[in-house]
C-alpha cells in the first residue's frame, strides 16, 4: 500500500548502498549498489557447514546448492566462477563470517572477503548466507566471487570438483 511505498520512496532518496526498509509482513526492501532488491523472510539465513572431501555428493545448504565430485582438473582456473577444482583433501563449506580473507589467485597478498563481495556487488543482505570454502582454517574460494592461489591442483590431475549454485 502506500505507506510501503512511501518507505522505499525514502530508501531511494537516501540513496545509501546497504540501507534497508521494513515492510511488513516479512517483506523488505534493500538499497545496494544502486539496486533496489525486494525480498521475503530469507535475508540472513543461516546454515550448518558440511564437509566435502572426494567421493560425489550435492547437498543443500542455507539457500545454495552444493555439489562435489572428482575428476580431472583443468588447464585454467577461473577466478569467479561457480564452479571450481581443488587438490584432493577435505574441505568445509560454511557460511561467510566478517573477517575472512583470501588471497586472491593472479593477485599479490590478502584482502578481506568483504572487500571481494563488495566488487562483485553482493548485497549486504546476502552475505551472511554466502558460501566459502576453506581447506585447513584458509578460505580458497568464495562462489562467484574469488578463488585463492591456494590448493590448485595441477591440470590433469585428479581434483575435487565443487559446485554452488544459489537456489
Amino acid at each position: 500500500g502506500p505507506a510501503r511505498a512511501g518507505r522505499i520512496e525514502r530508501l531511494l532518496a537516501g540513496g545509501q548502498s546497504g540501507a534497508v526498509a521494513e515492510l511488513g509482513s516479512g517483506g523488505a526492501a534493500e538499497l545496494s549498489f544502486g539496486r533496489l532488491r525486494l525480498f521475503r523472510g530469507d535475508r540472513h539465513l543461516t546454515w550448518e557447514p558440511l564437509v566435502v572431501s572426494g567421493g560425489t555428493g550435492r547437498k543443500s545448504a542455507g539457500g545454495w546448492r552444493i555439489g562435489w565430485s572428482s575428476e580431472p582438473a583443468p588447464v585454467r582456473l577461473e577466478r569467479m566462477g561457480s564452479t571450481n577444482w581443488f587438490a584432493p583433501g577435505k574441505y568445509l563449506v560454511r557460511p561467510w563470517r566478517p573477517g575472512d580473507r583470501i588471497r586472491p589467485l593472479g593477485g599479490v597478498g590478502r584482502r578481506l572477503v568483504v572487500r571481494c563481495m563488495q566488487d562483485a556487488k553482493i548485497a549486504s543482505g546476502r552475505r551472511a548466507s554466502w558460501p566459502v570454502v576453506e581447506k585447513d582454517g584458509t578460505v580458497v574460494w568464495v562462489p562467484g566471487v574469488s578463488r585463492s592461489a591456494e590448493v590448485v591442483p595441477a591440470p590433469g590431475t585428479r581434483a575435487l570438483r565443487i559446485d554452488a549454485a544459489h537456489r
